[in-house]
C-alpha cells in the first residue's frame, strides 16, 4: 500500500529523526542498551516501543522492514493517521464558518505519530451545543460517551473509526488544571493558525502533555517526550513563567517533564555515561535509572514513579488548600488512577471507604 504522506510531512520536521534514531537503534542490534527482554525478537521489540510510544506512522515509509504479521496492522495505523491529519482541515473549516472559537491540541505533533483521536477544545459553553450539531448533523459523527467537560464522537470512514475527542475545558477527569479563560486574560493570544488548523500556542501545548501525564495518565509516551522537548526549545520563556505563575500546580509536573526530556536525550546520545554525573541529585538519578528499565522492557510508555506522582499530588493539595480553592481540591482527591496514589489518599483519609483499595 502507498502511504500518502504529504500532509503529514508538513507537520514533520527534524525531530523525526530522533524517533528514528530511538527506534533503529533497536533494530541495528543494540539490545545491549535498550532491551533484556529475551523472548521476544527484535522486530518484536520495535513493534511494541512503536506501538506503545504511539509512534507507529513513523514508519509509514518503512513498512516492508517489519515481519509479514506486522505489517496489516501497521498499515491500518498509518492510513487512519493520515485519514485524520486530512480530516482536521475539515473539522476545523466547519467549526470556523460557525463562528466557533475551537484549537486542537494533543493532535498535532512536531513528529509523525500514531494519531489515535483528534482532540478539540471549544472556548466558549455556549459554542459547545453548536459544535455538537456541526459533528453530527454536517459530519455525520454519533456521540459513543461523554464526561464531565468532554464529548467522544465517533464516525466509521473507509472501514476506519475516526473519534473526535470535543473538550470544553482542560482537565483530567473532574479536575481543570489550566483555566483556558485566565490564560487568556494573562497571556493575551492562546492560539495561531497553520496549514488552516487552529492550534495552541506550544507553551500550552507543553502544559497539557504535562499535566496530562501526571494529572490523568500517570505516564507519558515516547512521543510526548519527543514532543515536549522540542516545545521546551522553541516556548517562550517569558509566556511559560506566566503560565506556571497563575498555574502553580503545574510547578512539580512541569520540573519532572523537563527531567524526563532531559533523561531521554542523554540515554540516547553517544555520550551516556554509566553512572549519571555527582552534580545530580538523588531524585533525578533515581529518575534516570527508572526510565532507562522501562527503555531496556521495550516500554514506550515510562510511568512516572510513585514516589514522584505522590509529591506531584500532595504539592497540588498544598497549593489549592493555600489558594482556598476547595472545588478543585474535592475534585483532585477523587482522581487519582494510580493504585500506589489511591492507596496513600486512602490511608490519609481522603478517598471514600467504598473506593478500599485491596492489596
Amino acid at each position: 500500500m502507498d502511504v500518502d504522506n504529504n500532509l503529514a510531512n508538513s507537520y514533520v520536521e527534524k525531530n523525526d529523526l530522533l524517533a528514528l534514531k530511538v527506534i533503529m537503534d533497536v533494530y541495528k542490534g543494540r539490545v545491549d542498551r535498550l532491551s533484556d527482554m529475551k523472548s521476544k525478537t527484535i522486530s518484536e521489540q520495535i513493534f511494541r516501543m512503536a506501538k506503545e510510544g504511539k509512534m507507529l506512522s513513523i514508519f509509514c515509509n518503512f513498512i516492508d522492514y517489519f515481519p509479514k504479521e506486522f505489517q496489516p496492522y501497521l498499515k491500518k495505523r498509518c492510513s487512519l493517521t493520515n485519514l485524520y491529519l486530512e480530516y482536521l482541515k475539515t473539522i476545523s473549516k466547519e467549526l470556523s464558518t460557525e463562528g466557533i472559537e475551537h484549537y486542537f491540541f494533543k493532535t498535532i505533533k512536531p513528529l509523525a505519530y500514531d494519531m489515535t483521536d483528534i482532540d478539540v477544545l471549544i472556548i466558549e459553553k455556549k459554542d459547545t451545543l453548536t459544535a455538537s450539531r456541526v459533528f453530527m448533523k454536517k459530519l455525520g459523527f454519533r456521540v459513543v460517551s461523554k464526561g464531565t467537560y468532554s464529548l467522544t464522537f465517533r464516525k466509521t470512514i473507509n472501514g476506519l473509526d475516526v473519534d473526535i475527542d470535543m473538550q470544553s475545558r482542560i482537565s483530567a477527569g473532574t479536575f481543570e488544571y489550566i483555566s483556558i479563560s485566565e490564560m487568556k486574560r494573562t497571556i493575551g493570544e492562546i492560539g495561531y493558525i497553520k496549514n488552516g488548523i487552529s492550534l495552541l500556542r506550544p507553551e500550552l501545548e507543553l502544559a497539557i502533555i504535562t499535566g496530562h501525564s501526571f494529572f490523568k495518565d500517570l505516564a507519558v509516551s515516547l512521543a510526548d517526550l519527543i514532543s515536549a522537548g522540542y516545545l521546551i526549545k522553541t516556548a517562550d520563556k517569558k509566556t511559560l513563567i506566566t503560565i506556571l505563575k497563575h498555574n502553580k500546580h503545574m510547578i512539580m509536573p512541569f520540573s519532572m517533564i523537563y527531567y524526563l526530556t532531559n533523561i531521554f536525550k542523554d540515554i540516547f546520545s553517544d555520550n551516556l555515561q554509566s553512572n549519571p554525573s555527582d552534580k545530580c541529585s538523588t531524585k533525578f538519578m533515581l529518575l534516570t535509572q527508572h526510565t532507562l528499565n522501562q527503555l531496556r522492557k521495550c516500554n514506550g510508555r515510562i510511568t512516572i514513579p510513585l514516589f514522584l506522582s505522590i509529591e506531584v499530588y500532595l504539592k497540588t493539595l498544598a497549593i489549592l488548600i493555600e489558594e482556598h480553592r476547595y472545588k478543585q481540591l474535592l475534585e483532585i482527591v477523587k482522581m487519582p488512577q494510580s493504585r500506589g496514589v489511591k492507596l496513600f489518599f486512602r490511608r490519609l483519609g481522603f478517598l471514600p471507604q467504598e473506593e478500599t483499595i485491596r492489596i
